[in-house]
């Protein structure tokens, strides 16, 4: 009985090590979906703003998007057009 105490206790101990060990690349792994594709935070600066200011009212011009789901999904297509 104590030495499967031991055992148990040992196995815990690796398990535990292992996670402590990934937990911070799944972290980072965790947010690439914000980071890359189309839940990127994407706000373009001086020249491409006004780039991405025009394709973006082509884009509702042309969708006219009536629900603000459909409005996201033009703002996601002019960020993917100007990147």
């Amino acid at each position: 009985m104590l030495l499967s105490v031991a055992v148990y206790t040992q196995r815990n101990q690796v398990v535990q090590s292992i996670v402590a060990e990934f937990a911070p690349g799944k972290q980072k792994a965790s947010r690439n979906g914000t980071e890359h594709g189309l839940f990127t935070n994407f706000l373009p600066n001086g020249e491409s703003r006004t780039e991405y200011e025009k394709v973006l009212s082509e884009l509702r011009e042309d969708y006219r998007p009536v629900v603000a789901r459909e409005g996201l999904v033009v703002q996601k297509l002019a960020m993917i057009t100007c990147s």
